[in-house]
Parts: structure tokens; sequence; C-alpha cells
């Protein structure tokens, strides 16, 4: 029998990132040479998230220690303490390092995971104004540029200002090859039913169920169709 994946963990928030990125540094370090040289998605993952020709300089290699060091204190935080008190008590370190690192590839990193920290710390407009200024940093990279724009869709979403954050998720839906349209898709149905726009939230799950038939979402789509 298939477990049934639960609303609450279908609903994603921009937090994946965040362990993703820390645990990525260990295992980069140890196995540099190996990834250089796999293929498929652990390169595009190197290349995507950190970029090894980003730690080329002493700037850079010195920013990306001091970006592991800070996330190491922020999972240790969190083991005994809530999502504000991380967010109080690194949230200088975190400017430190935008300040001073700001055009070093960990320093453009940092400002994705010190966004998505502060998003989780319901300080959204300071979220909005880091995913701001990271999209901008990585335009040019698909994967990682998806990820910011549901940082910015579920913020503006979180603030209640729905028109930005239907803005967000039809970009995520109409970007070529983001693998995230399935879920921007389901979050724009959502807020179409928050407000009450029951005809665009069915046109919206038709096309998940059209264009995205083995969505994880497709079980709530059924159901909201049906509802």
């Amino acid at each position: 029998m298939v477990k049934k994946i639960s609303r609450k963990r279908l609903l994603k928030e921009p937090d994946e990132f965040i362990t993703f990125t820390g645990n990525f540094f260990q295992f980069a370090k140890k196995h540099r040479v190996k990834l250089v040289w796999s293929c498929g998605g652990i390169v595009s993952l190197i290349l995507i998230f950190l970029g090894m020709q980003f730690f080329s300089t002493r700037a850079e290699k010195k920013a990306a220690t001091i970006l592991e060091q800070t996330m190491s204190r922020y999972e240790m935080i969190l083991k005994e303490n809530d999502l504000s008190k991380a967010y109080r008590d690194l949230g200088k370190d975190f400017e430190q390092i935008l300040k001073r690192y700001s055009k070093t590839g960990a320093g453009k990193i940092a400002t994705v995971i010190y966004a998505n920290m502060s998003y989780k710390a319901d300080e959204v407009d300071k979220a909005i104004t880091l995913y701001g200024k990271a999209l901008q940093y990585f335009s040019d990279t698909p994967s990682l540029k998806s990820i910011i724009l549901n940082g910015l869709a579920h913020s503006y979403q979180k603030k209640k200002d729905y028109e930005h954050a239907i803005e967000y998720f039809k970009m995520i839906a109409s970007e070529p090859g983001s693998t995230m349209k399935d879920e921007a898709l389901f979050n724009l149905g959502q807020i179409y039913g928050e407000k009450g726009d029951m005809e665009q939230k069915r046109k919206v799950f038709q096309q998940i169920i059209s264009d995205h038939s083995d969505s994880i979402y497709i079980e709530m789509v059924n159901e909201g169709m049906s509802g």
C-alpha cells in the first residue's frame, strides 16, 4: 500500500535549499575529484548550487569556509531552538557575508539561504528583498532561478499579496526546462481558490492533469476538481 503524502508535506516552502546546500558543501569537499569527473545530475548540481569555478581564489575559498561554518552553527541552533532565534542569532553573520563577499559565489549562495531564513522567521519583506537580489545573481541558472522565484512567490503569498504571488508562480510555470512547473501550477490553483476564482482554479488544475499526469500533486488536484 502506498503511503499517502500529507498536504503539509506537499505544500513545499523554500527550506529544502538550506539542508541541501549544507550537506553538499561537505560532500563536495570530500569527493571533489570524483564530482568533477562524474556525469549527469551530479555535475549539474555542482554547476547550479556551488559551481566549483566560484572557489578558485582566496576570497572565494574564505567566503565558502565562513558560509559553511555559519550553516553549521545554524543547524546546531535549530536543534534546540526555533527558527526565529536562529534568524536573530545568525542574522548579523549573514549580513557580514553579504557585505564582504557579495561578489563571490559563496556570497551569492548565502543571499538565497539568508532569504529563506528570513522567510521562515516571518521577516517576509526582508526575504523579498534578498530573493530579489539573488534573482539578479542567478537569472541565467534555470534550476536555481526557479527556486528563487518560488521563494518570492511564497513570500508574497504569505503577505496575501496574491497578484505578485500569481505573477511569480506563472513565471516558474512558463520557465523552459523548469522541474517545478506542476508545483507552481498547484500553488496557482490554491491561490485562485483562496481568492474565490474557482473557474481559474479549475483551468490551472486541468492543466496539471493534462501536462503533468505523474505529478505528486495529482491526487489533490483530482480532489479539488471534484470538490
